[in-house]
């Protein structure tokens, strides 16, 4: 019997545990109760405004879905080892992970296929689940009229294992899976619009004569694990040094992998997946079709600072795909902003924890069919000349309702703007809630105080607002208690009702009451 006959409970499970609540900030909702402090409702009351009514308010509007552009258009919402339920090393694998991600609107998810056709982590002590499950897993989950996804595949297995592979997946996924170009009028890109429903397959492509490698433009190992002057202290923690066995395992990941037969290659209609060789990015590619560059984050990030606007127009012409270092063993992510600024349509992330890295996914994705438009800058035809407009952003943060609490705590909030350049930051003043226990309740404080940002209006700019507990010991870090993140682009203007997540990313009651506003400059 399939395994899918009996996946509802275990899927519900998995949803409860590894789920993030993000979609509250668009649609909050309306049969849960919230309490909010008397301080905050005597506020409310004198300013004339409805408490149930700002509950009710999403604070994020996301854009409306467009699916009439070329593909290269899109940023796409992806996930990295999809198929792990923790840590890169030692972690457990499911099937189930992919049903989750995609019902969260991931459209990008990764398979690992090693011998005996399991998907598995390789050279790790990870756990493996058959390719028959995984790949039965996707086609249940890809419904008639979603966006297209993308099936990232890493085939590490012989010639005749490939035939039962493409099998498996012609049989298993039928006229989902797309095996041959569709048909555009006067030979017009490809839209999501035509793709919908479908699964793309990720092939691997290796040109003759020409080493399957960018780590021609890596920079040493050292800055690699070094590279964390952008990272958050959370991240810092999990992008530790590998050990000599880490180190082994990811030297055998290296090696070179089997050569894709010409039937599996077939399936790799629109996304023929290249790790590029030194100066790809002042190529064009047009044999094969269909090229998507495959690059590592380090090496994409060794050419940022001197290659900016040759990466954005070349991601005008094709896709790519930037994945995580192979030191990240942890499972932290990398900043996606960083590539996204230079076009990267895709920035595959490990879905397994809530960090910085998903938070940011989340919330440039929350509420979209996993495709947003670029900026217009990053869309061909950009004028480099034309220098962008600056904005202001100002908060008015009057107060803070539910902190979950077991005992008195000293909380002050701090706000960063995210984006391409520097992190800039604010901190309100630290603020004491007493007997905590008595009350019977969650923890309340109120600020009435305000801050602003100004950056440069590019579309790629994010907020963090997090609520920490000053622990006011030199040795020991700041707890970060609640945490909320949005692209500003999609914040609502006026008074708002924040709620706020917990670290692991879900509904922890608490809301945070502001005023936001946005200015022009000239």
């Amino acid at each position: 019997m399939s395994h899918l006959a009996s996946w509802s409970e275990d899927l519900l499970h998995l949803q409860n545990d590894k789920g993030v609540d993000t979609i509250i900030h668009v649609n909050p909702p309306t049969d849960k109760y919230v309490r909010l402090s008397p301080e905050i409702e005597q506020y409310l009351q004198e300013q004339g405004e409805s408490a149930q009514d700002l509950l009710r308010k999403g604070v994020i509007v996301p854009p409306p879905a467009d699916p009439a552009h070329p593909l290269t258009h899109y940023f796409i919402s992806s996930s990295h080892n999809t198929y792990l339920l923790s840590r890169q090393l030692l972690g457990q694998a499911s099937a189930l992970t992919y049903a989750h991600v995609l019902l969260r609107h991931a459209r990008c998810v990764e398979l690992d296929v090693w011998p005996g056709l399991v998907v598995t982590h390789g050279y790790t002590w990870s756990t493996s689940v058959p390719l028959q499950q995984v790949v039965e897993t996707i086609g249940t989950s890809v419904r008639e009229g979603s966006w297209p996804v993308f099936a990232s595949l890493e085939c590490h297995v012989s010639a005749e294992e490939q035939e039962e592979l493409v099998k498996i997946m012609k049989e298993c996924w039928g006229e989902k899976l797309l095996d041959a170009a569709v048909a555009t009028e006067d030979g017009a890109h490809i839209t999501p619009r035509e793709l919908k429903g479908k699964i793309l397959l990720m092939v691997e492509y290796c040109p003759e004569q020409t080493p399957p490698s960018d780590d021609i433009e890596e920079p040493p190992a050292s800055d690699s694990s070094s590279s964390s002057d952008d990272e958050e202290e959370e991240e810092k923690e999990g992008a530790t040094q590998p050990s000599a066995k880490e180190e082994v395992v990811q030297s055998e990941k290296d090696k070179t992998p089997p050569k894709i037969s010409e039937k599996l290659a077939r399936l790799g209609v629109y996304a023929r997946s290249m790790k590029p060789s030194k100066g790809w990015f002042n190529m064009d590619f047009s044999e094969p079709a269909n090229v998507m560059i495959n690059i590592s984050e380090s090496a994409l990030s060794s050419l940022a600072p001197t290659s900016h606007a040759a990466l954005v127009e070349h991601a005008a012409r094709h896709l790519r795909r930037v994945y995580p270092r192979g030191t990240r063993i942890e499972s932290t992510n990398l900043n996606p902003i960083k590539f996204w600024s230079n076009g990267s349509h895709i920035a595959a992330l490990n879905w397994q924890s809530y960090d910085r890295g998903t938070q940011l996914n989340e919330a440039m994705f929350v509420g979209t069919p996993g495709y947003v438009l670029k900026p217009p800058r990053l869309l061909p035809g950009t004028n480099w000349e034309e220098k962008p407009k600056k904005e202001r952003m100002k908060w008015e943060v009057i107060g803070l309702s539910s902190l979950p609490a077991q005992s008195n705590l000293h909380v002050y909030i701090r706000a960063q703007l995210l984006h391409a350049g520097k992190t800039q930051e604010w901190r309100s003043k630290t603020i004491k809630c007493h007997d905590v226990s008595k009350r019977g309740h969650n923890a309340d404080f109120m600020y009435n105080e305000e801050f602003s940002f100004e950056y440069d209006e590019d579309d790629l700019t994010f907020i963090r607002c997090a609520c920490l507990v000053d622990e006011n010991v030199s040795f020991r870090r700041d707890v970060r208690k609640a945490v909320f993140v949005a692209r500003t682009e999609y914040l609502e203007e006026g008074l708002c009702m924040v709620r706020l997540l917990s670290p692991k990313g879900k509904d922890t009651g608490a809301t945070l009451l502001v005023r936001i506003s946005f200015e022009t400059l000239e």
